[in-house]
């Protein structure tokens, strides 16, 4: 096929695949576009239950925010229920729920030492008989942690499918996007596992890839998926400490490559500090020091600390130009958003006392970061593979002959040069060379000496091929090798073999000055002689058969 056919095809191919791909990211759109119809609509059949409690005294009973040991009251007519269930979500807070006072409801899961006091987050449908008049709902609470920690969210009458499944479309986008950021981390560790032996850029781009699966990681487990697939909350709540704790060391992994800052000591001690903090973390809890909630300052503190170090490392590194200009900007940019989304958050919290998704924001700029970054980071890499690969071809066209395809001197020098330190086993070494080659060229042109020259290049490889290594070391000489066990045996064989395929050449294309191949066998044994040597004394016996072959001839 010629080049304009073959570009053609590929344009086709191209089109066909992009036609594919935009087909399904319609469906995926449809799926999660809302169209207006009522049954997509899950909130028309919920009655709001999240501020109609009371205390015992009668007052406004805030389940927003809970503290120690306290009970709410809320009267429910049996008309309101209409077979729905009881449905919200609760963080960090034991509970039992009452109506009359019948006990119906009970959540104290007994949470393993490792994973701290609390569960974190749980959603839950409490499922309510039907009843005729008005009775009192009763919910005594316990907040496992003071300062508002603890709370009751999104209460509300529901049929508990339609409760989950809202649920689960709320939480698919983050999901999706957390599961695309770590198929992206792991393609960068395994991309850049591939480089990490030959370029410090592997390191970088594993780095990367372990930040965006850890801060993926992260993310989702931030979503209901985990909790409502797993029934563990309690392990859930751990994985997020502890990724989170994980997150500032990962993210100096990568800024202590990106930046050539190696050397660095701050730097070292940062990404360690993760790890200390992890391991602390983990022994005093188990211990019953402290619990990960108590030491969450600790983790901020670091992260804080990484933010500063990080950005004194990208200054320093743009000051000495150690990092290239374009990745500069988008580095720069990538940290901004990072840390604007980290600052919001701050503000939220401190400013506007926002109780629900506090990490909203920080989320949005590790995403932004990880995306910027990791495409920089995959195109570097495809760009490293692509010189790798040019590389390596321009190697093996360095070290291939042309006119046979076999390898060449300079090949045959590197060979000698990684034998010399051979012990292991015997390699025999067998010069040979083409008779009457000159007489070829001198009276039958280069052309027919070419022929020549690659038949026996031909002969040979299909003969010594497959016992060792061939390679073509001058105009009319070849060097093959024999190794192994038994090599004598196969270099017998082999030698058989060509004779008879020589014979066969000669009788079928008649060539103006038959083939013929002479040849001598010298051993390397790894000990006293070096492999020029040995080649040399190759060299003599093959001499020997060469004058031999000639006296015949006359």
């Amino acid at each position: 096929m010629d080049t304009r056919r073959l570009r053609k095809a590929n344009r086709l191919f191209n089109v066909v695949v992009i036609c594919f791909v935009v087909i399904l990211f319609v469906t995926f759109f449809f799926i999660w576009f809302d169209t207006g119809s009522k049954t997509r609509d899950l909130d028309s059949t919920s009655t709001s239950l999240q501020y109609s409690w009371h205390t015992s005294d009668g007052s406004y009973g805030d389940i927003d925010i809970l503290e120690g040991e306290q009970s709410f009251y809320l009267d429910l007519s049996g008309d309101q229920i209409e077979g729905r269930d009881l449905c919200f979500r609760t963080k960090n807070t034991n509970f039992k729920v009452f109506l009359d006072d019948e006990l119906i409801y009970r959540y104290e899961p007994k949470v393993p030492v490792l994973f701290g006091r609390s569960y974190g987050t749980f959603f839950h449908c409490i499922p309510l008989s039907e009843f005729e008049g008005v009775k009192t709902l009763r919910i005594e609470t316990k907040a496992e942690y003071s300062g508002g920690n603890g709370f009751i969210k999104d209460c509300q009458l529901q049929y508990g499918s339609r409760y989950l499944v809202k649920l689960y479309a709320e939480n698919t986008p983050n999901f999706l996007l957390a599961v695309f950021m770590f198929s992206i981390g792991v393609v960068l560790m395994l991309g850049g596992a591939t480089v990490a032996g030959s370029s410090s850029k592997g390191r970088e781009i594993i780095s990367m890839g372990l930040f965006t699966v850890l801060s993926s990681s992260w993310i989702a487990s931030e979503t209901a998926f985990f909790q409502l697939s797993s029934n563990n909350p309690a392990a859930v709540h751990f994985m997020s400490y502890i990724l989170l704790i994980l997150l500032p060391g990962s993210a100096m992994l990568f800024i202590r490559a990106f930046a050539k800052r190696n050397r660095s000591l701050i730097c070292k001690v940062m990404i360690w500090m993760s790890l200390f903090l992890c391991f602390t973390d983990v022994a005093f809890t188990l211990i019953g020091i402290a619990d990960y909630h108590d030491m969450i300052v600790f983790t901020q503190i670091h992260i804080g600390a990484a933010i500063v170090v990080s950005s004194v490392s990208i200054v320093i590194a743009v000051k000495k130009r150690e990092i290239q200009r374009r990745a500069t900007r988008l580095l720069v940019a990538a940290f901004f958003l990072a840390i604007a989304g980290a600052s919001i958050d701050l503000w939220r919290y401190i400013c506007l006392d926002v109780s629900a998704d506090k990490a909203l924001f920080f989320r949005i700029g590790i995403l932004a970061f990880v995306v910027i970054m990791s495409a920089y980071e995959a195109r570097e890499l495809y760009k490293y593979r692509r010189y790798a690969m040019e590389a390596d071809t321009m190697r093996k066209l360095a070290h291939t002959d042309a006119l046979t395809g076999i390898a060449n001197r300079m090949a045959f020098t590197e060979y000698e040069n990684n034998i010399r330190e051979q012990t292991a086993e015997d390699i025999l070494i067998v010069q040979l060379d083409i008779n009457f080659l000159k007489k070829v060229n001198d009276v039958y042109g280069h052309v027919e000496g070419d022929k020549h020259i690659a038949a026996a290049a031909s002969i040979i490889s299909d003969c010594f091929a497959g016992s060792g290594r061939v390679f073509r070391t001058g105009g009319d000489e070849f060097v093959a090798t024999v190794e192994g066990a038994a090599a004598k045996a196969r270099y017998n064989e082999a030698i058989n073999r060509m004779d008879t395929l020589i014979e066969q050449y000669n009788r079928k294309t008649k060539p103006p000055i038959p083939l013929q191949i002479a040849y001598g066998m010298a051993e390397y044994t790894g000990h006293g002689k070096n492999p020029e040597e040995v080649l040399k004394e190759a060299d003599t016996q093959m001499y020997l058969m060469k004058t031999r072959m000639k006296e015949e001839n006359e």
